[in-house]
């Protein structure tokens, strides 16, 4: 039932094709018996040799086309049956390579988590020395400003004593 449309829609077109070949006959008919009608004979055999001339052409081309057509594919068939272990092999070996692929998609996965948490472990520890490294040397300053706080109030000590012994 659901096939009507279809079927009906066949139907039409193969009507239309009917009557366009109908018409086309019909034509050539008609063409073909006024040429009868005023060509001498000479004139009809030139046209009928033309024509034969030009079937043969396209039956020379249609066995030209098939033969090379049929080599082409006995070259195929030659070629498929010279490698078809070679395409059992890459097939068997994508195939392994798609099962490894899925079992270490995985561990790949937590190796490159790993290594990114490493990664960011390493920078907060460099951060953590660069800031230690700072600390130090504020402090180194700060001592070295000490000392020398602490030497020139004993320079200024030797000083006083010395203007006092004297």
């Amino acid at each position: 039932m659901a096939n009507d449309d279809g079927g009906g829609a066949t139907q039409k077109a193969m009507q239309r094709l009917a009557q366009e070949l109908t018409t086309k006959a019909a034509l050539s008919a008609g063409r073909d018996a006024l040429e009868g009608l005023t060509l001498s004979d000479e004139q009809r055999a030139a046209r009928a040799a033309a024509r034969s001339r030009a079937t043969k052409k396209r039956l020379v081309l249609a066995v030209v086309v098939a033969t090379l057509g049929a080599i082409g594919l006995i070259a195929l068939f030659q070629l498929i049956a010279s490698l078809w272990l070679w395409a059992i092999g890459a097939v068997v070996v994508a195939g392994v390579a798609g099962v490894a692929a899925l079992l270490l998609k995985p561990r790949l996965d937590a190796l490159r988590a790993r290594l990114s948490a490493a990664g960011a472990a390493g920078a907060a520890q460099q951060a953590a020395l660069d800031a230690a490294q700072q600390q130090r040397q504020g402090l180194a300053a700060a001592a070295q400003a000490k000392e020398q706080a602490a030497k020139h109030l004993d320079d200024e000590l030797a000083r006083l004593k010395q203007q006092a012994g004297r």
